[in-house]
């Protein structure tokens, strides 16, 4: 089942998720919030197809001098390329591995890379790979140097059926499939397996397609971490600003102190901090106040306050000259003339209208109106004396100086020095009588006071208020790291319950689509372990980060136990084997070839046996090469007669190497039948009833060669050849095939080629009836050239 698939299915299976940590589980998986589709699938690009190897061809590079070339039937099979070190067996399998991971698998151990070009060799380093590709046809991926060209930076090249070449290998689209399968298995690679827990786990992880889910759960926890980021930093700012702030008597670090301590503070408190730090807050801290008001004091000048006060006192002075009760009397009689004044001037000279005793006459009149005149005088004199004196009053009302608000709590030292010259100055000026000079002195005290009071003043506000600048940073860093916070906290919530639920769920995943392949590697350890102790178990992934590795659970003589500790570095060898040639040869593999380089030199002779037995169920499927310095190996195909081809390298001077054909399946039938007519302890009867089986068996394997070989470079597929190939169910239709002619054409094809038919007679009717002519060696031969011009239709 496809990764997003199985995902998706046990997300909507869980009811106590909600449905946007789903989504974002799903788009971490995936990369898209959408589910999968209709079919269960989601789009992924197509394969590759799949490739066999068919040549290697080498010049110059490490032991092979002059152009070596290695031939191999693209298609499934077992083949051996044996050979002594220092033959260039393992230049070959280098070549390879250069060509395909632009790496050599033993370079980086054996420090060769320093010394790559071939000593014996004048002319420039070349390799060329031959592959067969299913669909495609014959693509050849080419490496060529120049003289100063080292060795990881050749010229790559593909050229695939009619198109031009092309530089690089990209096009294959090789590069994920070759780390995800990996069916280049060198020895130390295996060999290492099990030295670093993480790698053997990525590897296996990456194959069982769960790097996807691996970079899921990665980007959630990085999502996770983003987003906890700002609440993290904001505690720690948090804790920051409340140590910066406590020593302050602010009543903005207390209102600080209060909201950053707050779990859920009043949004009126957050406002008003705000405020404060963005300097628009009303003052709401009362010392504060006060020291700012302190800080701007600003009295009258003394200069003015004295003029005013003498003034005052001076225009006090000329009013009080005037007898106010006396005034008011001499005034209420000047009215009365006035008044009697009037009524002569209307009525003429008469009595006294108030006493009725005087006369109302002219010198009456004259006399009265000189005092009134005087009057009138005297009267304006007071009157401009009022006026100057209430013009004064205002004066002075207007420029006496006021006692501020002085608190005994201030931290000030000036405060009762401040209120004793206030008091004394309130007593001074309360008394109105009070001299200039003595209004002069005690103002003087009160400005040199509040002089003093208001530097102290301005220095405390200016003290308070670059502390508050100092803390302020801390505050408002913590305040926008709270937004930040604040702003992202619904994503966190999210992202906490996607990680949570894949990291639960990932486990299950990975150890699911684990079984299969375990199943297959205690397959393969069965048949490796031969005599070994040890049984394999469960075999699952574990842990994660950096504590990430393969569990490993099997039994020791019947004893359960963890098998690593006590393996052998054979039998670990085995196992890495056991682990790595089920990935190799997974089905989803492009590579329809898995090549092991030396893989038995660790292993016990009682392993071997077993090891020939992979190799052979993994041939029925799978292109096996492999090389091989260790003769064992080749002598046990030999010994149980496996349908193998062994090719032989030998090294001679001047680096020139020559590939034998050692062990070929069809030359080794051949010999076999051969071998049986001269068997004098074998009747003749017996002789023409086993000879046309093994020479109709080496007959139908060189057919399935040809078909096989003509067949993938025409670009048809592997399995289409192999369906048809095991639906033909004599062996005339098999040469038919291989000869790509019908009854009629194969026929005239017999005719022209002297004893074909009989040939073919003997493995056909001779099979079933035993071969009836009287030389059963001129029979072998007959058919050996006959498998000949058969294999020179490939």
């Amino acid at each position: 089942m496809e990764i997003g698939e199985w995902i998706w299915q046990r997300l909507e299976a869980d009811t106590g998720l909600s449905d946007d940590a789903k989504m974002t589980v799903l788009k971490a998986v995936t990369g898209d919030e959408a589910p999968p589709g209709q079919d269960g699938s989601l789009s992924q690009p197509p394969s590759p197809k799949r490739a066999f190897i068919e040549t290697l061809d080498v010049e110059g590079f490490r032991g092979i001098g002059s152009a070596a070339k290695l031939t191999f039937t693209p298609g499934p099979g077992l083949v051996v390329v044996a050979g002594r070190n220092g033959s260039g067996k393992s230049s070959f399998a280098d070549a390879l591995a250069l060509s395909l991971n632009s790496q050599a698998g033993r370079g980086e151990k054996n420090r060769w890379h320093d010394q790559w070009r071939n000593l014996h060799h004048a002319g420039t380093p070349h390799v060329r790979v031959g592959f067969v590709v299913e669909g495609e046809g014959r693509t050849t991926v080419g490496l060529d140097w120049g003289p100063d060209t080292d060795l990881h930076n050749p010229t790559t090249w593909t050229q695939s059926p009619g198109q031009k070449q092309q530089p690089g290998t990209e096009q294959l689209g090789w590069r994920e499939p070759l780390e995800l399968y990996g069916p280049l298995l060198p020895y130390e690679e295996v060999d290492r397996a099990f030295d670093r827990p993480s790698d053997l786990h990525d590897a296996l992880e990456r194959f069982l397609g769960l790097e996807r889910v691996t970079a899921a759960a990665k980007t959630l926890h990085a999502s996770v971490i983003e987003l906890d980021a700002p609440g993290k930093a904001a505690k720690a700012a948090a804790s920051e600003a409340v140590q910066a702030l406590s020593p302050l008597d602010d009543h903005r670090a207390m209102l600080a102190v209060a909201v950053i301590k707050a779990k859920k503070p009043e949004p009126a408190l957050v406002t008003e901090l705000d405020d404060a730090l963005a300097g628009t807050a009303s003052e709401a801290d009362p010392a504060l106040a006060a020291l700012r008001a302190l800080a701007a004091w600003k009295g009258t000048p003394r200069e003015a306050v004295t003029t005013a006060s003498r003034d005052r006192r001076r225009t006090q002075v000329d009013l009080e000259a005037a007898t106010e009760a006396a005034a008011d009397a001499y005034d209420q009689r000047f009215e009365v003339l006035e008044t009697a004044l009037r009524y002569h001037e209307e009525h003429g000279d008469s009595a006294c209208p108030v006493c009725g005793e005087g006369t109302l006459d002219v010198e009456w009149s004259a006399r009265v109106e000189d005092e009134v005149r005087v009057h009138r005088d005297v009267t304006e004199r007071r009157r401009d004396a009022r006026q100057r004196a209430d013009e004064a009053q205002r004066e002075w009302d207007e420029l006496c100086p006021r006692r501020p608000a002085l608190d005994s709590a201030l931290p000030l030292g000036g405060v009762a020095d401040a209120v004793v010259v206030w008091d004394r100055w309130d007593q001074v000026v309360a008394f109105q009588a009070a001299e200039p000079d003595e209004v002069d002195e005690a103002y003087g005290n009160v400005v040199r006071a509040m002089e003093l009071l208001v530097g102290e003043a301005a220095d405390e506000v200016r003290r308070r208020q670059d502390r508050w600048l100092d803390v302020m940073p801390s505050i408002t860093r913590w305040r926008e790291l709270t937004r930040q916070s604040e702003a992202v906290a619904d994503d966190l919530v999210l992202a906490k319950a996607a990680e949570t639920w894949l990291k639960s769920t990932s486990l299950e995943l990975r150890n699911e689509r684990l079984l299969p392949l375990a199943d297959k590697a205690r397959g393969i350890w069965e048949k490796l372990r031969q005599e070994s102790n040890i049984d394999l178990g469960a075999v699952t992934l574990q842990g994660s980060s950096t504590r990430r590795r393969v569990d490993l659970r099997g039994s020791v003589d019947g004893e359960s136990a963890g098998p690593l500790s006590v393996m052998s570095q054979g039998e670990l060898h085995a196992l890495g084997l056991a682990l790595f040639l089920p990935r190799a040869c997974a089905e989803e593999s492009p590579f329809g070839f898995v090549v092991l380089d030396d893989p038995i030199q660790a292993m016990d002779p009682s392993k071997i046996d077993g090891f020939a037995d992979v190799l052979l169920e993994l041939a029925e499927t799978r292109q096996v090469i492999v090389f091989s310095h260790d003769d064992r190996l080749p002598d046990c195909l030999r010994r149980i007669a496996a349908p193998a081809r062994i090719l032989e390298i030998t090294r001679g001077q001047r680096s020139e190497i020559v590939v034998q054909n050692s062990t070929d399946p069809v030359k080794r039938y051949l010999d076999d039948a051969a071998a049986l007519t001269k068997d004098e302890h074998l009747s003749v009867d017996d002789q023409r009833r086993v000879i046309p089986g093994l020479c109709r068996m080496g007959l139908e394997a060189a057919c399935r060669e040809v078909v096989y070989s003509r067949r993938l470079r025409a670009g048809e597929s592997r399995v289409a050849i192999e369906e048809e190939w095991n639906a033909l169910d004599t062996t005339s239709s098999r040469v038919r095939a291989a000869l790509d002619r019908d009854s009629t054409e194969l026929s005239e094809w017999l005719k022209s080629r002297g004893k074909a038919r009989l040939a073919l007679g003997i493995c056909t009717s001779g099979f079933h009836k035993g071969y009836e002519g009287e030389d059963p060696l001129g029979a072998v031969r007959a058919v050996e050239d006959l498998i000949r011009d058969v294999r020179a239709a490939r």
